[in-house]
Order: C-alpha cells, then sequence, then structure tokens
C-alpha cells in the first residue's frame, strides 16, 4: 500500500478532490453562460474563505464540554483534540481549573501527580480509572487510623506502589502502540514531518518575530493574487486543461519551494516523479495549443478595420494569444499557490495556528484589499462594478447562482486547508492532481447531455487523446512520487516500534 494513511486523512482529502473539482466547474459554466466577471468571482471567493471565521467560532464554542471543571476536546483531532492507538481511544485533558482549585492542586502530594498523566501531558480513561482506585484505597486505608496508624501508612504506600507499577505498564503499552501505528481516529497531529530536519526548523525561526493576528496577512496578500489569476485565466484556457495545468505546476513547484524554502529532504524517487509530471504537463499544454488552433483554423475569420480594409489578426491569431495569456496567468498563479500553501503550513504547523481561522483571515484580510481595488481600479481593469450590478439584477438565476458561491468557496477552502494541515503542502497538491479527471469527465457530460454546445467541452480529435495522454503521464509521474513510500514502509515493517511517520506524508 503506497499511502497507509488514516481514514480521517482519507476522508479530507476526497472531500478535497471533489469540492474543488465542483467549485472549477462551477465558475467555468458562469463565464459560459455569458458571466465573465473574474474580479467579482475573486470577491466572492474571498468572501466565502471570509466565513470560515464563523466556523472557527462555532467550532470553538461547541466542540469543547464541561465536566467537572475538566474540558474534554473531541473536535477535529489534533493538538488539543482525540488520540488513539492501536490500544483504542486516549483523551488529552485540558485542566480549567478554578483558582481555589487551583490552590487544591498545588497542594496536593508530588507522588499523586504520577497518577495523572501518562508522561506527555496526557491522560486516558484507564489511567482515570487507576487514579480513581488510588484514592479508594486511600480513602479506606484513612478509617483504619485510629486502629493502627503505622500498619495503614504501610498498606497505603503499598498500594501505592503496586498501582504505580501498573500505571508505568499501561502508560508504556500505550506510547508503544502511539509509536507503531497512527489509528484511524487519529491523523498526524501535527501534519507531516518527512524530510524535516534541524536545518527546516532553523528555516521557520522568522516566523516567531510576526505577531499572531498578522500571521495571515502574508498567506492572504497571496491569496488574493492566487485567486485572481486564477480565475481569470479560466476565460483564456478550457476548464480540464487549467486544472491540469495548475495541479501539475503547483506539485512541481510545490517540491521546489519545500526544498529551497522549507528545507526539506526529498529523494531521488520523488525528483524523478516530478520529471513524468513535468513531461505530462508539456503534453497537456502542447494538447490544447493544438486543440485552440485546430478550431481557429476551423472556423477561420478575417476581421475589418475601421477603414473596412480586410487585415488585421485573424482567428488564429486571436486564439494563440489568448493560449499564450491563459499559461502566463496560470504560471503566475501557481508560484502564488505554492508561496501560500507554504505559509499555511508553515503557521500551522510550526505556530500552532488553527486551520479555520487562518482560514478566516487571510481571507478577510483578501477581501479588504480586494474590494479598495475593486471599486477604485475595477473599470480600468476592464470590470465595472456598476455594470456587473446590473448584468445579475436582469438575470436572477445567474444572482442565485452567485449566491451560492461564496458557500462552495468555504466548504473547498476548508478540506484545502485541512489538508495541508494533517499532511503537507506538498502531499496536498499531489492529489489535487485527481481533481483534473473529475472536471473533464463533467465537462464531457454537460456537453453532451445539456444540448448546447456553448457549455461543457466536446471531444476533439486527435486533440483530446493528447490531452488524455499528458494526463495519464502525470498520474504515473504521482505513482513514481509515492514508489518509496511503500520500500519504507516494507523496509520497517520487522520493526514496528521505529516507524514514525513514514505513513503520512
Amino acid at each position: 500500500m503506497l499511502c497507509a494513511y488514516s481514514s480521517y486523512v482519507w476522508s479530507i482529502l476526497f472531500s478535497m478532490i471533489v469540492t474543488g473539482a465542483a467549485r472549477s466547474v462551477v465558475v467555468k459554466l458562469a463565464y459560459q453562460c455569458g458571466f465573465e466577471a473574474p474580479l467579482t468571482i475573486t470577491m466572492l471567493y474571498l468572501l466565502g474563505q471570509s466565513l470560515s471565521l464563523g466556523v472557527y467560532w462555532i467550532q470553538k464554542t461547541t466542540s469543547n464540554g464541561i465536566f467537572g471543571g475538566v474540558y474534554i476536546s473531541m473536535s477535529f483531532p489534533r493538538r488539543r483534540g482525540l488520540q488513539v492507538g492501536r490500544g483504542g481511544p486516549k483523551h488529552k485533558i485540558i485542566s480549567d481549573l478554578s483558582p481555589g482549585r487551583k490552590r487544591e492542586a498545588q497542594t496536593k502530594d508530588p507522588v499523586e501527580d504520577v497518577f495523572l498523566t501518562n508522561g506527555h501531558g496526557e491522560a486516558s480513561l484507564e489511567l482515570l480509572e487507576l487514579q480513581t482506585k488510588v484514592a479508594c484505597e486511600g480513602t479506606n486505608s484513612s478509617k483504619d487510623l485510629d486502629i493502627d496508624q503505622e500498619l495503614e501508612d504501610q498498606q497505603y504506600n503499598a498500594a501505592k506502589k503496586k498501582l504505580a507499577e501498573e500505571l508505568e505498564r499501561k502508560r508504556l503499552s500505550l506510547d508503544a502502540d502511539l509509536e507503531c501505528t497512527a489509528s484511524d481516529w487519529d491523523p498526524l497531529p501535527n501534519g507531516s514531518q518527512h524530510g524535516l530536519s534541524l536545518r527546516s526548523k532553523a528555516a521557520t525561526q522568522w516566523i516567531e518575530r510576526i505577531p499572531w493576528y498578522y500571521k495571515p496577512v502574508i498567506p492572504g496578500i497571496l491569496n488574493l493574487l492566487n485567486s485572481t489569476l486564477r480565475w481569470l485565466s479560466l476565460i483564456f484556457v478550457a476548464a480540464s486543461v487549467a486544472e491540469m495545468l495548475i495541479s501539475g505546476m503547483e506539485l512541481a513547484l510545490s517540491v521546489v519551494a519545500a526544498r529551497y524554502i522549507r528545507k526539506r529532504d526529498i529523494s531521488n524517487t520523488r525528483w524523478m516523479g516530478v520529471g513524468f509530471v513535468t513531461i505530462g504537463i508539456i503534453l497537456v499544454s502542447f494538447a490544447d495549443y493544438h486543440n485552440k488552433t485546430a478550431e481557429a483554423a476551423a472556423n477561420e475569420v478575417h476581421y475589418d478595420d475601421d477603414n473596412g480594409n480586410s487585415g488585421g489578426d485573424d482567428e488564429i491569431d486571436v486564439a494563440q494569444k489568448n493560449y499564450i495569456t491563459g499559461i502566463v496567468l496560470i504560471v503566475l498563479q501557481c508560484i502564488f499557490s505554492v508561496l501560500q500553501d507554504l505559509a499555511e503550513e508553515v503557521f500551522m504547523q510550526a505556530s500552532d495556528f488553527p486551520p479555520t481561522l487562518l482560514l478566516g483571515m487571510e481571507g478577510m484580510f483578501g477581501l479588504i484589499f480586494g474590494l479598495l481595488i475593486y471599486i477604485c481600479f475595477g473599470e480600468k481593469l476592464g470590470e465595472d462594478p456598476m455594470a456587473t450590478i446590473a448584468i445579475l439584477q436582469e438575470d436572477p438565476y445567474m444572482s442565485a447562482w452567485l449566491v451560492g458561491l461564496p458557500f462552495l468557496f468555504l466548504v473547498t477552502g476548508i478540506f484545502n486547508i485541512k489538508a495541508t494541515e494533517v499532511t503537507s503542502s506538498m502531499t496536498r497538491n499531489v492529489w489535487k492532481n485527481l481533481r483534473t479527471l473529475l472536471v473533464w469527465i463533467a465537462a464531457l457530460c454537460i456537453f453532451y447531455m445539456s444540448g448546447n454546445s456553448d457549455i461543457g467541452e466536446a471531444w476533439l480529435m486527435p486533440g483530446s487523446f493528447y490531452t488524455l495522454v499528458g494526463f495519464m503521464t502525470m498520474s504515473g509521474g504521482i505513482v513514481v512520487y509515492y514508489w518509496h513510500k511503500k520500500i519504507e514502509i516494507e523496509a520497517t515493517d520487522a520493526m514496528p516500534l521505529q516507524r514514525t511517520d513514514h505513513e503520512v506524508l
């Protein structure tokens, strides 16, 4: 098995793939229906991400229950949540004592602290039962204090020593289970540590100098640039082709960024996988270029200038220019997207920033800057806000369509950033490639089932076969990229206690 992820991680990755594909299809359909307003789509995108602040607030206020002054966190299992080994569920206990209880806790016998934790600031239900047994032993023994104080003390200490030994055996057993594997309940608490070293830690020390609430500004600005270029590129490039190019380029660039910015150690096998993905990108680009020029040649039309003379750019030249424009936009978008993903990874994994809060704050910062640009310079950038409002007033169906977009963007954004949290930005970009197939299938189905040649994508001969070969090459690159994981897992199967996080990247 190449990727021994837990079911929790698989559910995050699957949801990220499906919702991301739906997002691309919905936006492309809006463009094909005549609503070519990428800046408006960008504002809706940032608005949807900003709604994640509400999700964070709901999560924070409802995910914890109060039981006798102790919170048992159960939502989004991470550092403060549910952790499970092969021995079963284990609950991390977060103390929330009143001042009186804190004073009482400070006066406890230090020996009794052994019964509160397993040595890592965590306590299991089994360990709490042992603590209760100690309390019962102590209570029963104290009743006989007047009869024979010395005998009672000996019995109490003997019981305490026996239970302490039992507690230590239980702790060692639980720790061994946790070191063996992450169970179906427990995603990697702090993302993928694969390839990280002391140099990686030193490379991210600069983030500690940034005030906590200003950290989302960096990915927020990158998010604004990334989203604007992404939605603008869909005007010039087919949705499936854009998804292929974006996913492939982001994978290749994320590996480069992880190596030279994050200082991760990248194996030769993975570099080989990136090479195959790059070849697939070239094939897909060639196929799209072939499709554009072939379609333009079949419908070649010469445009007249103001004097009525035939001249200027014909349709082939226009198609070529549109293709080049789309490719340039996609390349720039991928650069900003990879930097944004890497910033999110560092802030969540090195600074323990809650993912929904980070998503909401970067969306909010991007929306503030974006609205200023949209209102002040929208018309100069080719999109008049008042004209957009007029179009929406005339078409109630399009208005309803766009009202639902922020919520789709919200759900997609949450799964995207959760995928980065539980794995890494590099792994997220690997699995994003599977969105391409869903987008392509959806576009083909829409074209042939709707009866409307203006929406969806047609199967073109032979260009679509070139695209298919490119996609298969990219998929082969992903298999090569992950092949080393199988070798590592097989090599460590005989030494389960030494396995760490090779199962999750």
